[in-house]
C-alpha cells in the first residue's frame, strides 16, 4: 500500500484561513502538519512508500528526511486533476493507495492504520462536518474520479458506488479534524489549551 500526499505550493496553502493567520504562518502550519503526517506515517507498517504530490520546490528538503518520495505534477488544474495524474503515472505499481491530505494536525499512526487496515478494496473517513472526504483508500489501476472541496464526502461515496468498489466508512478522529477555515483554527486552539 502506498500513501499518497498532495500539497499545493506553500504560498498557495490554506487561503481560507487567511483572516486568522499570515501568509507565513500559513506556510509554516502546512510544513508542520505535513510533518506530523509524514511522521505518522512511518509508524504504519502497511505502508510501504510514500509519494508527496506537489510543485512547491522547497519539498523534496521537508520530506526528504522522512523517506518519502516527490511527484511533481504537470497539472495546475486544481486538486482533483492532480490525482488524476498521479494516478495515471502509478498504474498498479501498488495494490492500494491510501490518499491523505497534509492539513490532519491530530492524526496518529493509530488513526491511519484504521483505514489501512480494512478488508474491503475501498475506503473512506469524512471531516468532521460530514461533508468532505479526509481519506480515500482505492484499489491502485481502478479508474475513480476525485471531488474534492465541500462537499466531496457524499459525491466520493456515489464515485465508489458507480465504479463498484465494495468499501467502508472509517470514523477515525484524527483524520476527522482537518484546517480548513477560521472556525477549524479556533477549535484546535481551544483544543490545546485545555489539553
Amino acid at each position: 500500500m502506498w500513501a499518497i500526499l498532495p500539497v499545493k505550493p506553500l504560498k498557495n496553502t490554506k487561503t481560507r484561513l487567511a483572516p486568522v493567520l499570515s501568509p507565513l504562518e500559513r506556510e509554516l502550519l502546512t510544513r508542520r502538519t505535513l510533518s506530523q503526517l509524514l511522521n505518522a506515517l512511518a509508524g504504519v507498517p502497511a505502508i510501504s512508500r510514500t509519494i508527496v504530490v506537489s510543485r512547491e520546490p522547497t519539498m523534496p528538503a521537508l520530506i526528504g528526511r522522512f523517506g518519502a518520495d516527490l511527484y511533481v505534477e504537470e497539472t495546475t488544474r486544481g486538486l482533483s486533476a492532480a490525482m488524476m495524474e498521479v494516478m495515471r503515472w502509478l498504474g498498479r505499481r501498488s495494490e492500494r493507495l491510501l490518499i491523505l491530505p497534509s492539513d490532519l494536525p491530530l492524526v496518529t499512526a493509530a488513526d491511519i492504520g484504521q483505514m489501512a487496515g480494512l478488508s474491503t478494496p475501498g475506503g473512506i473517513c469524512s471531516d468532521r462536518h460530514g461533508t468532505g472526504t479526509n481519506a480515500l483508500l482505492l484499489p491502485a489501476g481502478t479508474p475513480f474520479t476525485f471531488y474534492f472541496g465541500p462537499h466531496s464526502f457524499p459525491r466520493h461515496c456515489r464515485e465508489f458506488e458507480r465504479s463498484d468498489i465494495p468499501y467502508q466508512i472509517v470514523a477515525a478522529p484524527g483524520l476527522q479534524f482537518d484546517l480548513d477555515t477560521p472556525e477549524d483554527w479556533q477549535a484546535l486552539q481551544a483544543m490545546n489549551k485545555t489539553a
